[in-house]
């Protein structure tokens, strides 16, 4: 009888955005050491504590596997084999995430079973928990996708500034908080987009924005990052793939449940023109409020910040009413726009602020916030300075 190899060899490939065409083919080892994956350009190890893998590909015939410390690494195969390796069994995330595998693949063919068999499913699946079912079976590359063409339509306009020191200062301020979500499957970039208004959004995949007007009006760290815990819990609970499925129907649907992800891709151009005209149900604003709240608490930065800038922003619509008076019309922030039911949510949150065991005594967030605004302030100047004059 042959000996048992340890470490048998699985074909398979990479993707990397230094990689010529972006990808390339190599081979995997499992270890106790992690996932190692070998080619012509080298060897990098994804390790087994916090991998993420996915099924993918045409008919999901693929693996796919990522790791937070190589994020932009995505190494894969098809020789699913490899999940019965020894080493795979010993790690407790792994073996809840091969139960889901195995959980949605089962749904996808009982799905197919049913439709075949002409059972009138369509206004059912376009609703609710199976939504929700369905948008978790979508690769996290096509939530990324989808999120990068929505916002490199967003940002064309040339108003997403761009400064290494800004940068660096705004990694600073969101780094706890990041430590707080502890997202296996998202990777979060922040950028910050010239607008006046009081404003923040998060795409599918992990894109968030913030407005330099929002920046520049509020009065300490935690105000800010009461509002991004609001939006990266639209990321994380997928709101935005979740109203891009409803609004594609049936078809999109059918496309998750049959396991096309390449068709998938497809209609993520379309689907990332849709996902900037939808807005979030009322469920969803309570669902993010809920979980960045929760967000907050986990990375021990004070809740407070998120009432005391929902405040602001309601504050800001009621002087943009009396301003409006005869005119007609009232225009709210942005934020409020797309966040309805602010003052009923406020009181909610106060209401879970005053059953805190604690009120003080959070993490003191390590940046100086004034001077991070002033730069801001400088930068922005800078660019009104540099504008070219307008034709004659």
């Amino acid at each position: 009888m042959a000996a048992f190899d340890p470490e048998p060899t699985f074909e398979g490939g990479a993707y990397h955005p230094t990689l010529p065409n972006g990808r390339i083919s190599g081979t995997l080892r499992v270890s106790h050491s992690g996932l190692t994956f070998t080619s012509t350009r080298g060897t990098i190890v994804l390790p087994l504590s916090g991998l993420n893998m996915e099924e993918g590909g045409a008919s999901n015939r693929l693996l796919f596997f990522r790791h937070p410390s190589q994020p932009d690494w995505s190494v894969y195969t098809a020789e699913k084999s490899l999940l019965r390796h020894p080493c795979f069994s010993h790690d407790r995330t792994i073996t809840q995430q091969k139960g889901q595998m195995r959980k949605h693949r089962w749904l996808r063919w009982a799905f197919a079973a049913l439709f075949i068999l002409g059972i009138p499913l369509g206004l059912w699946l376009s609703k609710g928990p199976a939504v929700k079912v369905i948008a978790r079976s979508v690769p996290v590359s096509w939530e990324e996708k989808l999120g990068d063409l929505a916002f490199e339509e967003i940002t064309k306009n040339g108003r997403l500034i761009e400064d290494a020191a800004l940068s660096k200062q705004l990694e600073t301020l969101v780094q706890p908080l990041v430590k707080g979500v502890n997202s296996g499957r998202y990777t979060f970039k922040f950028h910050i987009i010239e607008e006046t208004d009081m404003n923040a959004f998060a795409l599918p995949g992990g894109n968030v924005a913030i407005h330099s007007g929002l920046l520049l009006r509020a009065d300490s760290p935690e105000e800010v990052l009461g509002v991004l815990a609001h939006e990266i819990a639209h990321v994380t609970q997928q709101h935005g793939v979740r109203n891009v499925i409803e609004s594609a129907g049936l078809f999109l649907i059918l496309q998750a449940f049959l396991g096309n992800a390449e068709g998938m891709a497809a209609i993520a151009v379309n689907g990332s023109q849709a996902l900037m005209r939808l807005k979030f149900s009322r469920d969803h604003e309570r669902n993010a409020d809920e979980t960045g709240w929760n967000y907050l608490l986990a990375a021990d930065i004070n809740p407070k910040g998120m009432i005391s800038m929902f405040e602001k922003l309601e504050r800001e619509h009621e002087e943009r009413k009396k301003k409006a008076g005869a005119m007609g019309g009232i225009e709210a922030p942005d934020f409020l726009s797309t966040h309805p039911d602010v003052k009923e949510r406020i009181v909610v949150l106060q209401a879970k602020l005053a059953k805190l065991d604690r009120k003080a005594g959070f993490t003191t967030i390590d940046l100086n916030f004034k001077e991070f605004q002033n730069n801001l302030r400088n930068r922005l100047s800078k660019k009104t300075e540099t504008k070219p004059d307008p034709k004659p």
